[in-house]
């Protein structure tokens, strides 16, 4: 409100810090008038922001807000990428959507956008796995690929 009184509009990376501020606060509601504010802007849709509340979401791990932005970005025209859909898997598995975060991945693997993988989204896959079996199967998914566990 403070820019708008100055005639000032936030660039993405304004946008990206206020919506972040707000998940990790738990600031539901300020976050969700961010958010409106920056998809009614010519800045609507921006990855950047995207990318940044998904990686909060994780942060404190509320896997349906993650969900709902992945969800509400791809309505918006907004290509998904390799980082956002890591930080929606690292979500969903902090939250314990196991199944969930896996769905996610073989969607990112499927991707139109050829996405490949690298070292840090199996990282998050291994890390948030629910047993050793499905942390194998990454792991085993990983070194098809050719990447190496440092």
């Amino acid at each position: 409100d403070h820019m708008k009184q100055r005639n000032l509009e936030p660039d993405p990376h304004i946008y990206s810090i206020l919506m972040s501020m707000c998940i990790c606060r738990e600031d539901l509601i300020n976050f969700r008038n961010i958010l409106s504010s920056m998809n009614g802007s010519k800045f609507g849709g921006n990855l950047i922001a995207y990318r940044s509340s998904l990686n909060a979401c994780g942060k404190i791990g509320n896997w349906e807000l993650a969900l709902e932005l992945f969800e509400q970005m791809k309505d918006r025209g907004v290509k998904d990428d390799l980082y956002a859909f890591t930080r929606l898997i690292d979500a969903l598995g902090k939250g314990g959507k196991n199944d969930l975060a896996h769905s996610y991945y073989l969607k990112m693997k499927q991707s139109e956008e050829n996405l490949v993988l690298n070292l840090e989204a199996y990282g998050v896959l291994i890390s948030n796995a629910e047993d050793l079996s499905k942390a194998e199967f990454y792991l085993h998914e990983m070194e098809k690929e050719g990447i190496r566990p440092n």
